[in-house]
């Protein structure tokens, strides 16, 4: 079993779409896609170190029937993420089930991120009451908890979190 990962030493750095770029013209010469640009950037053998998985959250009748409580999914294999790229986009899509561990420190990141078209809303710990706190946001807590925790289980310098559709977006690191 992981480390368990003291949450107050977990900050959260919360990107958010620059609503000022919104019109359709702006949008398409800033970046037409600015979450695929960043997952063809995160998603390179020089920056990645797994994607992290959470379960969905159990239903009143799993839990009525109690069926055991699942793990995340972790992938290393870069191929094997690449191959499964189909599945992943609609998790990233339905927010806080994939978290993108990387090698990245977190201010080249957050200049990326930034240069797609994101502005810097916030930042939080991950046991902190903030509106910039992504546990705060999620409806799966406990199972983000334990991503968060598998995924800074390995040697990381940032993880990235998403949010519904992509905004936010969420660095996380450890202080």
């Amino acid at each position: 079993m992981p480390e368990i990962v003291n949450l107050s030493s977990i900050a959260a750095k919360e990107f958010v779409l620059d609503r000022s770029l919104q019109s359709a013209f702006a949008l398409e010469a800033l970046n037409p896609d600015p979450l695929a640009e960043f997952l063809n950037r995160a998603l390179c053998p020089d920056r990645f170190v797994c994607l992290v998985l959470t379960p969905r959250k159990k239903t009143i009748t799993q839990c009525l029937l109690r069926v055991p409580e699942m793990l995340p999914v972790v992938l290393t294999n870069l191929e094997e993420v690449m191959s499964r790229m189909q599945m992943i986009l609609p998790l990233v899509s339905s927010g806080f089930r994939v978290l993108i561990a990387l090698s990245e420190p977190r201010q080249s990141l957050q200049r990326h991120i930034i240069g797609l078209g994101f502005q810097d809303a916030g930042e939080s710990t991950l046991d902190a009451d903030s509106e910039h706190n992504p546990l705060k946001a999620s409806w799966n807590q406990k199972e983000l908890i334990t991503a968060v925790n598998t995924a800074f289980a390995r040697p990381v310098q940032s993880v990235c979190l998403f949010g519904h559709d992509g905004d936010p977006l969420y660095v996380l690191t450890k202080s």
